[in-house]
């Protein structure tokens, strides 16, 4: 019957070691998989950002607040140039006029 091996300091070295060198493969398999995932979604810009999400202690981005007074200008600003496309389209160039056919009654 086989007598059961002791632990050394040279069996817990080199488990820590493989240990230290897996980490570090999953690390770059996981970039590898983000700009992959990146390219299937057809942006360039956004592989930077994905490599930075789907990398350890890459932060998170947060979404901008906009005041109330800010929101405010942004929908005048935003009727008003709709107003200026709707009212182009209510005044006919003369050119459309001149080409409508009289009916003869």
């Amino acid at each position: 019957m086989p007598r059961p091996r002791k632990k050394t300091q040279h069996d817990d070295s080199l488990l820590s070691y493989a240990l230290i060198g897996m980490e570090a493969a999953k690390k770059t398999i996981e970039q590898k998989i983000a700009e992959i995932k990146v390219q299937l979604a057809g942006t360039t810009k956004g592989i930077k950002k994905a490599v930075e999400v789907f990398t350890e202690g890459a932060p998170v981005m947060k979404r901008r607040a906009l005041s109330a007074a800010a929101r405010k200008r942004i929908a005048a600003a935003q009727k008003k140039r709709w107003a200026a496309v709707r009212k182009a389209k209510k005044t006919p160039s003369k050119k459309a006029k001149s080409k409508l056919r009289s009916k003869s009654a």
